[in-house]
């Protein structure tokens, strides 16, 4: 996963680029699926990009400011964190050589407990970004591992990184209230 984000006044801007195998076992039928998703924010609209299988679609969205994470603010993040699950800092550690503040969260909803289990993040001392996070089912069974890594922090970036093109050929789903826009 590639992220960079760019902060323009009161205007964030993001770009988000992720590649992923996921390989699911259903009663001893292995289903493998290969995706990648590209997300930019241009600080008014979000678009997406998927490919999964080669299924391919584009999205265009209004953005919510106050649904809207963001890097530069983390005790807001914190904060909408804690209305959602039980959060315990558990000890310090170190990953990749980086000494980490650890958070636990579980979820507090029981209807949310049924479908998932803790999830642990590590947080880097140096720079606040969560350098690993593992996930947990409700049984305590490892489901998901996601690390960060090559962290550059105030790297000049191009603006026109922020500026969404869908490739030729996907048509542009326009959910702003306007109608499917052209590709």
């Amino acid at each position: 996963m590639t992220l960079d984000y760019q902060k323009q006044g009161n205007k964030l801007m993001s770009r988000t680029e992720q590649t992923s195998e996921t390989e699911q076992d259903f009663g001893g039928q292995k289903m493998k699926m290969k995706s990648h998703t590209l997300t930019v924010e241009d600080g008014e609209f979000s678009y997406s990009y998927t490919n999964t299988n080669g299924q391919k679609a584009a999205v265009k969205q209004k953005l919510d400011p106050k649904t809207r994470m963001s890097p530069f603010d983390a005790m807001t993040g914190f904060k909408i964190m804690e209305e959602t699950f039980v959060v315990k800092l558990l000890p310090e550690a170190t990953i990749e050589g980086k000494p980490t503040y650890v958070l636990e969260a579980s979820p507090k909803d029981e209807a949310m407990k049924a479908h998932m289990g803790k999830t642990v993040s590590y947080y880097d001392k140096k720079t606040g970004i969560a350098i690993k996070t593992v996930s947990y089912d409700p049984k305590g069974k490892v489901i998901n591992t996601a690390t960060t890594s090559d962290i550059q922090i105030n790297k000049p970036i191009k603006s026109d990184l922020f500026v969404f093109k869908a490739p030729e050929g996907v048509q542009m789903i326009d959910m702003t209230g306007s109608g499917a826009a052209s590709p």
